[in-house]
This record gives structure tokens, sequence and C-alpha cells, in this order.
């Protein structure tokens, strides 16, 4: 039995990183049969971004319905359909990647606070002798990574780090 490469379609690394010149981020085409209707084509995108941009379209009320789809699987962009009830497509769709900017940064600080007071925490932690009395033992999840136990003391539930 002959073996089938599966690299044949694939495209290269540099056509999914690299706008082509000329080629921008964000295009958009109205719709010539509806008023205040249009397709947004985002380039080097895929579903990640396009469910963000559509669940935040839909929830907001001037928006009467919102479509996203991939032209093919091996092409690197979305189409974002918009149509609006009564403001114009594109002002709501700038609102929502604003929103979403906005939202993604939050997170990304609480990630990063988050992350800062884990390894703050971790490393007072293992400098401090837990419940048994010896640093550095603690709990085994299975896979070679050890948790101290911690709140032992006058504390019915445990609490893994």
């Amino acid at each position: 039995m002959v073996k089938q490469s599966t690299s044949v379609n694939r495209p290269d690394a540099a056509d999914v990183l690299e706008l082509p010149p000329g080629v921008h981020k964000v295009e958009w085409v109205p719709d010539m049969r509806f008023p205040l209707c249009g397709t947004f084509t985002l380039y080097l995108e895929d579903y990640t971004v396009g469910y963000l941009l559509r669940n935040d379209l839909l929830r907001d009320k001037r928006v009467k319905f919102v479509g996203l789809r991939q032209p093919h699987p091996l092409t690197p962009s979305i189409e974002l359909r918009i149509q609006a009830i009564d403001a114009s497509p594109l002002q709501v769709f700038i609102e929502a990647v604003r929103r979403q900017r906005t939202c993604l940064s939050l997170l990304g600080a609480l990630f990063k606070a988050a992350v800062d007071a884990h390894t703050s925490t971790v490393g007072a932690v293992e400098s401090r002798p837990d419940a048994l009395g010896t640093a550095g033992s603690g709990f085994d999840d299975g896979a070679g990574h050890t948790a101290p136990v911690t709140g032992l003391e006058g504390e019915s539930s445990l609490n893994f780090v």
C-alpha cells in the first residue's frame, strides 16, 4: 500500500502568519440588496475570533442577524455577515471589536495578576514546612507534578496549591 502525504494541501506557514502586500486585515463589503447589511472578511483569523465577535454582536439590540462562515478550511479567513436594524453595520462591528479588546485586555490583566499571585504564594508555601513538618512534600497528581498540602491547621478541607 502506498502511503500518501498529508501535507499536500497544507498551506505554507508564512501564508498563515503574514498578510500579502496590499491586503488589509479586515475588508468591508456592503450588501446592495439590503440597506443595513454587509459582510466583513477577516484575514488570518479563524472561528476563535469569529465566535467572540458573533456572540457580542448577537447581544446588541441594534443587530438583527449575524452569520459566520469560513470560505474554505485551508483558507485562514472568516466572513461575518451583519444585518443591523437602525445602525450602520460598520459602526456596530467597530463597537463590538472595541468591547472585545477591552474584555480580553482585562482578562489578560486578571490572568497575569493570578499567575503572579500564584508564583509568589508557591514560593512562600514551599519554603514553609507543611502540616506534616516536611517542606517540599505534598500532593502528587499522578502526572509527576507535586503540590504542597496546606490549610490542615484546624480546617476540615484540604487546599491544594
